[in-house]
């Protein structure tokens, strides 16, 4: 969809696009290496040691103070959760090349995601379902043609 066409060959064509289709998030579980105190019935350290363990990340229970460290990637990936939405996309392309055979545009333009149920992304921050961007994308190589 040719906005503005080449003048010359030297010149720049602006091209708009827009795209809409399908989204698909997936969010999954953090687990971390938490440290926990042994402690008996009156609230004492038993043995003076702590243990560190896999736990599921959750902030109202766990302090920062208490991460030990990052578990594997693979553990939780059983709790995948699937998140449907729209994508929309929006842009215009310049292409600035002067010959037929060479790629060389930018491309600038908005793309939006929506899901249809709020996605938990963050431990303290508020879970959304529309997350809106900005984009720039620089392309450049040869066509082939035969």
């Amino acid at each position: 969809n040719i906005f503005i066409p080449k003048q010359s060959i030297r010149g720049v064509s602006i091209t708009y696009l827009f795209h809409i289709g399908p989204s698909l998030g997936l969010a999954k579980p953090i687990y971390l290496n938490i440290i926990e105190k042994q402690e008996n019935s009156f609230g004492m350290n038993t043995n003076n040691q702590d243990n560190v363990v896999l736990r599921k990340f959750d902030p109202a229970i766990h302090d920062k103070d208490q991460i030990y460290g990052k578990a594997s990637f693979f553990n939780g990936i059983d709790e995948t959760k699937l998140y449907p939405g729209i994508f929309t996309k929006f842009g215009f392309e310049f292409d600035y090349s002067s010959q037929r055979e060479v790629i060389r545009t930018v491309e600038v333009g908005l793309t939006s995601d929506f899901y249809f149920k709020e996605i938990p992304i963050m431990a303290f921050a508020e879970n959304r379902s529309w997350f809106l961007n900005l984009y720039i994308g620089i392309s450049f190589g040869k066509k082939e043609t035969k």
